[in-house]
């Protein structure tokens, strides 16, 4: 079966409202759920080359600043509350950046809880846009 990363990456944390992204060597992706439907999917591409995860996360404030402004001037009605929790997976997530966007952004970064079982140490924020495409099944 075949989907779309962010598709997979909304289904995966099963929650009706939330910021996921995901952060990977050379990409972006953040999605925005409202109702159980993501209403705002953006990939932002970094380039060929490979980059380290404190890389990428320093990119991330830029990109979540402006994902946000679109979807809150698109959704003036129904702005984005400081209750909506963010959750960050992929392998390029720096350990220092969910203290980044609390603190700049005022949000809640929750940890994502897998809807299945495995080791302990078992890397699930790496496998997340994978753990979307078997609940699809």
């Amino acid at each position: 079966r075949l989907d779309i990363r962010p598709i997979a990456l909304a289904r995966a944390v099963n929650q009706s409202a939330a910021v996921v992204a995901c952060l990977e060597s050379n990409s972006i992706i953040v999605v925005i759920l409202a109702d159980s439907v993501p209403l705002v999917m953006q990939t932002h591409w970094l380039g060929e080359t490979p980059l380290i995860p404190s890389a990428v996360s320093s990119q991330f404030p830029g990109i979540l600043s402006q994902t946000l402004s679109f979807y809150n001037d698109s959704h003036r009605e129904v702005p984005l509350g400081k209750d909506i929790p963010v959750f960050l997976v992929g392998s390029a997530v720096d350990p220092a950046l969910a203290g980044t966007v609390e603190a700049e952004f005022g949000l809640t970064v929750r940890q994502p809880s897998p809807m299945f079982s495995a080791a302990a140490d078992f890397p699930w924020k790496q496998f997340w846009v994978n753990l979307g495409l078997l609940m699809k099944l």
